[in-house]
């Protein structure tokens, strides 16, 4: 029973239209921040591995997407190979972080990597767990 217990718990966390879960998180520079600091009329949660393909492909996916400067995207690592993610690169307008908090707390239901959510400005869930094509169509 505890076992599912944790699992109904993890799957009703952030739902669409809840507010998301607020998180902190450091920069490669060694800044810290939390979500709920980060601007943008929408913002995209990218929870990542760098090593991973099909992360790679979404990531080139949102890179080549003309995004409006309204949306904020985030590439979160939450893994414990810090090394990997400082050699990962983004482009400058993301906020490329590390978040090891997300998984230690459970505080998103991450089944795999990639991972896509859609916030809006005042972090309410618009999309959870979201295709990287089905989030460009909704953004367009």
């Amino acid at each position: 029973f505890e076992r599912y217990q944790h699992h109904y718990e993890l799957i009703t966390k952030n739902q669409v239209g809840s507010c998301a879960a607020n998180f902190g998180f450091t920069y490669k520079n060694g800044d810290k921040g939390n979500l709920y600091d980060v601007k943008g009329k929408f913002v995209v949660l990218f929870f990542h591995d760098p090593s991973c393909d099909e992360c790679k492909h979404v990531k080139r996916v949102l890179e080549n997407y003309r995004f409006a400067h309204e949306v904020a995207i985030m590439a979160i690592y939450i893994d414990q190979d810090v090394e990997l993610w400082r050699k990962s690169e983004c482009p400058d307008s993301w906020h490329n972080v590390y978040a090891s908090e997300i998984d230690s707390k459970a505080l998103y239901n991450i089944r795999a990597l990639p991972t896509l959510y859609l916030l809006d400005k005042q972090k309410h869930v618009l999309l959870k767990d979201v295709s990287v094509e089905r989030l460009v169509r909704y953004l367009k």
